[in-house]
């Protein structure tokens, strides 16, 4: 869990920054937008660490997070070192045209998120799947998971209903 707990110290990191967003000169607006959608990742993350992971067993059925974790951490960082540059004042034209000529940037980084995103997810279920004190817990998990593809769930707002966060 070491690398859930560097995503969120990057997080606040992310949001120290986004304080100062008066002092920004290039892609305000991009910045606080990209403070939004990795919060909330962040926030659906935790939450589902919460329902599916206990924290007993964080030496030994937690390991199949690490590196999707690791991945996320990455990311996060990736966000951090951008918002870095817009706030960087000192060669501020030079950043300007250099971020004007990457339109993609922002797209690109909530693209990495959202790949990404499902993966921590699943490995986050898949742990959880094996979690738990006793076996009847553990054969709850593992039925409600396989559940969660059948048939009737194929219903999009049946879905949206019960696992779209």
């Amino acid at each position: 869990m070491e690398e859930f707990r560097h995503i969120g110290e990057v997080l606040g990191s992310l949001r120290a920054l986004i304080v100062l967003q008066d002092e920004f000169q290039i892609n305000r607006r991009q910045c606080c937008l990209l403070l939004d959608v990795f919060c909330l990742a962040f926030d659906v993350i935790a939450e589902e660490i919460r329902l599916n992971l206990k924290l007993e067993e964080k030496n030994s059925k937690w390991s199949p997070l690490e590196n999707p974790l690791r991945e996320l951490q990455k990311i996060f960082k990736e966000v951090e070192l951008y918002v870095r540059q817009c706030m960087d004042n000192r060669n501020w034209w030079v950043n300007a045209i250099n971020l004007h000529q990457n339109k993609d940037s922002i797209d690109n980084h909530i693209h990495n998120l959202l790949c990404h995103f499902p993966a921590v997810l699943e490995a986050i279920e898949m742990a959880g799947e094996i979690a738990g004190l006793n076996r009847d817990e553990i054969q709850r998990r593992r039925v409600t998971l396989a559940r969660k593809y059948d048939v009737e769930w194929i219903d999009p707002k049946l879905f949206q209903f019960r696992f779209g966060k």
